[in-house]
């Protein structure tokens, strides 16, 4: 089984503030992207691993990752696709 290199460090807090909004999300291509980075960081599945739950690529996954790391779980909400604020999508 491939190990993912990728480490975020993921304390009880953060892991409650992402799980929760996994749950509440509403578009369904933000949701994948969040519980993407939620099966890498908390269940610790490689890249490839999560990327096949999705049927997708690991480069789909790299994205999410990535705004993760630069914005935390704002990251994970791309304000430029929607004219919605970030509060109304959580």
């Amino acid at each position: 089984m491939e190990h993912s290199p990728y480490s975020h460090v993921m304390n009880t807090t953060k892991r409650e503030e992402l799980e929760k909004a996994c749950k509440k999300e509403k578009d369904s291509g933000v949701t994948a992207g969040v519980f993407a980075v939620h099966m890498i960081c908390v269940r610790k599945q490689s890249i490839s691993e999560a990327a096949a739950n999705f049927m997708r690529s690991n480069r789909w996954v790299h994205p999410w990752l990535t705004r993760f790391d630069v914005g935390d779980l704002d990251g994970l909400w791309d304000l430029s696709r929607s004219s919605r604020s970030m509060q109304t999508r959580r």
